[in-house]
């Protein structure tokens, strides 16, 4: 712009305060129009790049993410003026990108579809738990050539200094006061990471009014947090990980039959490896006890633990368990790093070991751990990191949210304690399983709250039993003869993931445990991305022949 021409800047500037006014709403609330989120510095996205990362238009503009073919993931307020003031349709712009019908140029599509509000939304308070999805009416892949972006695994959580991308279509400049230059992205370290969300802080670099919704990306390309509002320093971010579960529509069970169990104050030595919980019960919360009778460097014990059952399996056993080294392996307790639990398992047992060369404050450490598995439990659902701290670690209170059970531990040294009563527990790692029921039955748990639309009274609703479903109910199973080989079938995908080995069967394994998958494409390694990926399919899309992948049928209609 030429700065001489005063006229010429004095029209800008009421056009753009016109264009807020429009796409953004207005409020009595002046810090309404800060707390959004954008970005003020970032670098512009070139052609070709995050294509699937575009513009949502709900109650104001916003941005999105496609994250399967029919699904974009975005911010509840993006859609809603408050908790109980929503749309119930919305629009997705994709910009710059290439179509089925003309791939050698470039143009915008929109896309309309149904919106779910994340049932927790604004529970807790102003805009926690910001979670939006917009549920596409046709497939992405029959309009455009966009590949998703995946949803990274919920077990993988980011941490404090990791280094995350965040893209996003708001304003700029210094406090946001520039327009938007499209789409844009910025890499930021995380200042603060936990279940109710993910913090960046930085006096120049932080989200503006018009990203709200973008996603923020790990070192994979993975999307692991929805942005939810900033203030010109802070940038907070919601947690896939804790919204895994609702986001793809997957029903997580409730805890059942759940119980203190008498640890030392039944007799147990918790300085051995001693089962905690009831076979078929998992552990969901600790109580320490500070004994003065004993060694400062073996105290505290484990007086009680809770244990809990899962709904629909509350009379099933263990279907796998063992014994795992945590310390007596070299993983720290005092740590978040690493993993303990194989996929799928929960702590069910734990073994304390003296530390004699720490400071009594450190000591005990945890050796090892009892992990145990239920029946067609293959992978973890929706997981979170958990504060817990001294209180909670010494009185008998809940940990984990409903439906969640206990995977990982970190220790904290309270210094304000006497030495018998520290370490205690810092964080708690929680996974939820993930549910097996029926179509129906999903559906019913999956969908949130949308304002203005009327729903029956559950008391008047004829609901289907909920039971789990084993490998002996599924009508067909394909073994390894019957899949595709160079071969793709594209579309009605509702998640994608990559693979940690290239193995197809890997693929069709996920999709055998997953009552919602029909199919699935295995894409190898090299095509989309550097590891080998594997989309999961709601129905059964026609085959195409490709050498990139893969495919096969698991469950017909």
């Amino acid at each position: 712009m030429n700065k001489s021409k005063h006229i010429e800047k004095k029209y800008l500037f009421l056009l753009v305060l016109v264009m807020l006014l429009i796409g953004f709403g207005s409020s009595d609330d002046p810090a309404i129009g800060i707390k959004q989120s954008a970005l003020s510095h970032g670098t512009a996205v070139q052609d070709g790049e995050l294509e699937a990362v575009g513009e949502v238009i709900g109650s104001g503009g916003c941005t999105g993410t496609l994250i399967a073919d029919n699904l974009v993931l975005s911010a509840a307020h993006c859609f809603c003026n408050g908790k109980s003031n929503c749309v119930n349709q919305g629009q997705f712009i994709l910009r710059n990108v290439r179509t089925v019908a003309d791939p050698n140029n470039r143009r915008n599509v929109t896309f309309t579809g149904k919106v779910r509000i994340f049932p927790e939304y604004e529970d807790r308070g102003w805009q926690r738990e910001d979670y939006g999805v917009l549920e596409l009416n046709s497939p992405a892949s029959s309009q455009v050539l966009v590949t998703p972006i995946p949803v990274e695994d919920p077990w993988n959580i980011p941490l404090v200094g990791e280094t995350l991308t965040l893209v996003g279509f708001g304003m700029t400049g210094d406090k946001c006061a520039l327009p938007g230059q499209g789409k844009m992205k910025i890499a930021l370290p995380v200042d603060e990471s936990g279940w109710g969300g993910i913090s960046f802080k930085n006096n120049r670099l932080y989200s503006c009014p018009g990203d709200s919704g973008g996603p923020i990306l790990n070192k994979a390309g993975h999307v692991v947090g929805v942005a939810s509002w900033g203030d010109n320093q802070v940038s907070v971010y919601r947690p896939t990980s804790y919204a895994y579960n609702w986001i793809f529509g997957i029903g997580t069970p409730k805890w059942r039959l759940c119980e203190w169990v008498p640890v030392e104050t039944g007799g147990k030595n918790s300085h051995e490896k001693v089962q905690i919980c009831p076979d078929g019960s998992y552990l969901t919360a600790l109580d320490l006890d500070g004994d003065q009778s004993v060694s400062d460097f073996d105290t505290p014990l484990i007086g009680q633990a809770r244990c809990c059952r899962i709904e629909g399996k509350e009379q099933e056993k263990w279907a796998e368990s063992q014994w795992v080294p945590v310390e007596q392996k070299g993983l720290s307790s005092h740590s978040m790093s690493g993993s303990w639990c194989p996929q799928g398992s929960y702590i069910t047992g734990i073994d304390l070991d003296s530390c004699s060369g720490c400071d009594p404050l450190d000591s005990p450490v945890i050796g090892a751990v009892q992990c145990s598995k239920p029946s067609g439990n293959g992978l973890w659902g929706s997981t979170y990191w958990m504060d817990v701290g001294p209180e909670k670690s010494h009185q008998k209170q809940d940990w984990c949210f409903e439906g969640a059970y206990i995977t990982q531990l970190d220790l904290d040294r309270d210094g304000e304690s006497d030495p018998h009563d520290s370490p205690v527990v810092g964080k708690a790692k929680c996974s939820c399983s993930r549910a097996a029921f029926s179509p129906a039955v999903i559906q019913m748990i999956a969908t949130p709250f949308i304002a203005a639309i009327q729903t029956l009274d559950p008391m008047d609703m004829n609901i289907p039993e909920m039971v789990p479903i084993g490998p002996e109910d599924i009508a067909l199973t394909p073994s390894k003869t019957d899949m595709e080989p160079d071969t793709n079938r594209p579309g009605e995908d509702y998640t994608v993931f990559d693979l940690s080995s290239p193995d197809p069967e890997a693929c069709a394994n996920a999709c055998r445990e997953d009552e919602k998958c029909m199919a699935y494409s295995y894409v190898k390694p090299g095509f989309q991305s550097e590891k080998a990926r594997c989309w999961l399919k709601s129905g059964i899309p026609d085959a195409e022949p490709d050498e990139c992948c893969v495919s096969g049928i698991i469950r017909t209609p």
